[in-house]
């Protein structure tokens, strides 16, 4: 599974008119037949922050959605309007992969053509301590 967040802060007082524009873009997405997103605001934190999860089976599954999001007419103009009211230098975008897949061990073989990025996976996995 892939975990999509994107962090930004929004200008004191214009939450509101982020959230009405947010629920749009919410709205086309649902219409398109994408990955619900979910809206969240910390509740201890930076208090202007906002952000935005959408939830992925899989890599493809991102990368289809995406294509399909950003080439249509109707959510991009929405989508411009919502970054109008974002800090600029406060935005962090992120695709996180479940810790399970990333971590598991790579399954080589000399007749393995993807054996490459099998050892990348394994290479970028974050550090985990217990």
């Amino acid at each position: 599974m892939y975990r999509h967040r994107i962090r930004q802060q929004i200008p004191y007082g214009q939450f509101r008119e982020y959230r009405e524009i947010a629920e749009e873009v919410m709205a086309l997405r649902e219409k398109l037949g994408l990955a619900a997103s979910t809206l969240w605001a910390p509740a201890f934190g930076t208090a202007n922050e906002v952000v935005w999860e959408t939830d992925y089976p899989d890599l493809a599954a991102y990368e289809r959605e995406n294509e399909a999001f950003y080439s249509d007419a109707e959510v991009m103009k929405q989508w411009r309007r919502l970054w109008q009211f974002a800090v600029q230098g406060s935005i962090e975008d992120e695709l996180l992969g479940s810790a399970t897949y990333r971590l598991a061990p790579p399954q080589l073989s000399a007749s393995n053509s993807d054996w490459t990025n099998q050892i990348r996976v394994r290479l970028e996995a974050p550090s985990l301590s217990v």
